[in-house]
């Protein structure tokens, strides 16, 4: 897929012609099927490495929506609010407030 934004002035008949123009030569390929998940795992697992370190890393995983589910954009979206940047509520509640963690983030990774 291709989105194609235009911002400026410019004519419509410009835009049409500039798209043909740089994406005329591009050809059309066949949609592939999405493959089958192979689930790997079949319950909940824990893996713990030790270093030699002052600090604790914490990684948690849990599922989410796949690539072609119709909520991975609420999902997206929910991962922003939650833990996307130094305004999401978990980087604030959990660093700023209560001081426990340096850094904080949440993102959904869809395969």
């Amino acid at each position: 897929n291709t989105i194609i934004c235009i911002a400026g002035k410019i004519e419509d008949s410009q835009v049409v012609e500039k798209v043909k123009r740089y994406f005329s030569k591009i050809k059309s390929a066949r949609v592939l099927k999405k493959p089958k998940v192979i689930e790997r795992q079949t319950g909940p697992e824990c893996l713990l490495k030790e270093r030699k370190t002052d600090q604790t890393h914490l990684c948690l995983g849990v599922r989410v929506y796949n690539l072609f589910h119709p909520l991975r954009y609420a999902q997206e979206i929910l991962g922003i609010i939650l833990g996307g940047m130094m305004s999401s509520r978990l980087f604030i509640e959990v660093r700023e407030r209560l001081g426990l963690a340096y850094y904080i983030t949440l993102r959904p990774k869809q395969r």
